[in-house]
């Protein structure tokens, strides 16, 4: 499928590997090719929905209140979505994940969606490692529901956004490393966290910790004490939200 099918240069999505500030632009890109609102990343945690940011200019405002009043832990499209993509599927639509009753009487659809008019959403599944991915595009009420067809172009960016993340993570990963390294010789602890919260490398410092005060279980960082591992969730929460 060629640009003038999807309406979206490969190029720039390969660009933000290098230029990370073009982010908001490239998704906007894609948003606008598919008549939409807006696009952003999202990444599964369970059945919570983490935001990858930069989004979209248009959905900075609308992001920031499904964070900050704490929709992410609610999210009932997220709660529907992950394990559907989890057992293999890799496009949905807003009809299949919420019923009509639902839009009209749901919460989600009516305190958080309704106010920002985003109440149809499309989302394209793919996998980096172990970790579950969604390219999410929201339409406005003008602009209509999205159908498959609508997101059937969409599909080319599968393998490129995984690529893309991969060297993401490569060129951060090499970053981490010298945060790390930087850490050691101040002598402070340090842990590098990925998307899904789960501990990708920490510095010598850290190791100590982890044999004295913390574990690590499937590679998320545990406290020993059930009070202590209670704030450090939720400041992990926190910082990945």
């Amino acid at each position: 499928m060629s640009e003038s099918e999807t309406g979206f240069s490969l190029e720039k999505l390969y660009d933000v590997v290098i230029a990370p500030e073009t982010w908001p632009d490239m998704l906007n890109d894609i948003a606008r090719s598919s008549n939409a609102v807006g696009a952003c990343l999202a990444a599964g945690a369970g059945s919570k929905t983490l935001i990858a940011r930069p989004v979209s200019p248009d959905l900075v405002e609308p992001i920031d209140d499904f964070i900050n009043n704490g929709w992410h832990q609610r999210d009932l499209r997220g709660q529907r979505a992950w394990p559907l993509f989890r057992k293999g599927q890799t496009v949905l639509v807003e009809h299949d994940i919420s019923t009509d009753q639902e839009r009209r009487s749901s919460a989600y659809h009516n305190e958080w969606l309704r106010p920002w008019d985003l109440p149809w959403w499309g989302a394209l599944g793919f996998t980096l490692q172990d970790q579950h991915y969604g390219l999410v595009v929201l339409r406005n009420t003008r602009q209509g529901a999205l159908t498959h067809e609508d997101m059937r172009p969409l599909k080319i960016l599968q393998p490129h956004l995984a690529r893309v993340l991969t060297l993401v993570d490569m060129f951060s990963a090499n970053r981490a490393e010298v945060i790390l390294d930087a850490m050691d010789l101040i002598e402070k602890p340090a842990f590098a966290l990925n998307a899904g919260g789960r501990v990708i490398r920490l510095n010598t410092r850290a190791e100590g910790l982890v044999r004295t005060d913390f574990r690590l279980s499937h590679g998320v960082l545990r406290a020993l004490l059930a009070d202590d591992d209670k704030g450090l969730q939720k400041l992990i929460a926190t910082v990945l939200a």
